[in-house]
């Protein structure tokens, strides 16, 4: 048989001790990092959500500035196309008169001639 002595034996409850205060600080240390990922990923999440929330509200902005900037050029259309009938109206009042003012200048001349 083999005799163990009483310093080998209190030896080797210390290292047993050693032992499981090292795997105690290991689960503590895991338990800690399972809570900071935890809120890790809950931040993340948060602010994934901000950016996407941005993003909508950019592209709000973008679509809405869009939007008026093709009601004004619409509007400016428009206008063009309202001032060319006017333009056109007025060149024909003016056809109009010159062809009096001829047919006047015609008909006179026929009457002294």
């Amino acid at each position: 048989r083999k005799y163990v002595t009483v310093d080998a034996l209190t030896e080797k409850y210390a290292q047993i001790g050693m032992v499981e205060k090292v795997s105690e600080r290991a689960r503590a240390n895991n338990e800690l990092l399972f809570l900071a990922l935890k809120e890790l990923d809950a931040k993340s999440q948060q602010l994934a959500k901000e950016v996407y929330e941005k993003t909508r509200k950019n592209d709000e902005v973008v679509l809405m500035a869009m939007k008026d900037l093709d009601t004004k050029f619409e509007q400016s259309s428009d206008t063009q196309a309202n001032v060319m009938l006017r333009i056109a109206q007025q060149i024909d009042y003016v056809q109009n008169l010159v062809r009096e003012v001829s047919q006047t200048t015609s008909e006179l001349a026929d009457k002294k001639g």
